[in-house]
């Protein structure tokens, strides 16, 4: 199983909520616990997705600061890549075609751009899954990572789901 790196989007699955004294403590499939501060900015939409993973057994993704604080969700899924091509109309940004789940806008000024493009190359060349992260943007829902885990790890989170992955 994957550790938790702080800093990096982790793809989780969030076992339980606790209401602490200044912040919600979220435990996760790992058995890890992460914290969101009350007083995040961005808290709403962040407890939103903490909330949907334990409800509905969906993945998302967490950003973590150096304290295993949260500090940014977005929605998580499991496709398999198409094609990463440039939008002619807005050179600053790519889309990205999945099999299953259409397409998603993606900035080439992402920090994560030039590893999300190998990871793009690599799942086409060996026609493996990848977990996608999105969040909304500017331009409506948006890709913000992209992930291939380890063969244990995506098939932990595909049987700890109710969504059915294979």
């Amino acid at each position: 199983m994957a550790a938790l790196v702080t800093g990096e989007c982790r793809i989780v699955l969030v076992e339980s909520l606790e209401e602490a004294r200044e912040s919600v403590l979220a435990r996760l499939h790992t058995k890890r616990s992460v914290r969101l501060a009350r007083l995040q900015p961005n808290r709403p939409e962040i407890t939103q997705r903490l909330e949907d993973s334990l409800r509905r057994r969906v993945p998302i993704g967490l950003w973590l600061d150096q304290d295993d604080q949260v500090i940014e969700a977005g929605w998580a899924e499991r496709d398999f890549l198409l094609n990463l091509v440039d939008q002619e109309s807005k050179p600053d940004w790519s889309w990205v075609y999945f099999a299953t789940g259409g397409s998603y806008p993606l900035r080439k000024s992402t920090p994560a751009f030039q590893r999300i493009e190998e990871t793009i190359q690599y799942c086409r060349q060996t026609r493996s899954p990848a977990w996608l992260v999105t969040r909304r943007g500017s331009e409506g829902v948006e890709l913000v990572d992209l992930q291939v885990l380890p063969p244990e790890e995506d098939a932990l989170l595909c049987r700890l789901s109710n969504l059915g992955w294979v």
